[in-house]
């Protein structure tokens, strides 16, 4: 135990504390809209006419990259943001990760979103998303393994 404090002592930086306050944005993402590439023929993607999305984004979340090819609806662009403010190191963690994620479980389905696609019910872009992700949840196919 004694060991663990002291790499934790050795590897983690200090800070001041006058240092917080500007310190603090490069950690976090209080609203920005991000660029996404959307695969429309997915049934998560019914009714988008359009192969790029903007998305609201308040976190820094990441979602796990799928083992399944197909399961991607959404990743973001190489150049993420387009409006906001968000660090170059998290604008760097973000870009071409997914941002939603439908996979198929058993007889079950798994939709994972990065961010609220409802956010506070005036982020309209998304809506379709989640009611895609209601409605068509048992529509699309795992891939068959050859």
């Amino acid at each position: 135990r004694d060991k663990e404090r002291e790499t934790m002592k050795k590897d983690q930086p200090r800070y001041s504390y006058s240092e917080k306050e500007a310190r603090d944005p490069l950690n976090v993402i209080g609203g920005a809209i991000f660029s996404g590439d959307i695969d429309i023929s997915h049934p998560i993607g019914f009714g988008y006419t359009h192969e790029n999305i903007a998305i609201h984004k308040n976190t820094t979340s990441l979602l796990p990259r799928s083992k399944n090819p197909y399961a991607t609806v959404i990743a973001y662009n190489d150049a993420p943001i387009i409006s906001g403010y968000a660090s170059e190191a998290n604008q760097e963690k973000l870009k071409n990760t997914p941002a939603l994620i439908a996979d198929r479980r058993g007889k079950g389905s798994i939709i994972l979103f990065a961010d609220d696609p409802n956010f506070r019910a005036t982020w309209y872009g998304t809506n379709k998303l989640f009611l895609n992700s209601l409605f068509f949840s048992l529509v699309f196919d795992p891939p068959r393994n050859n």
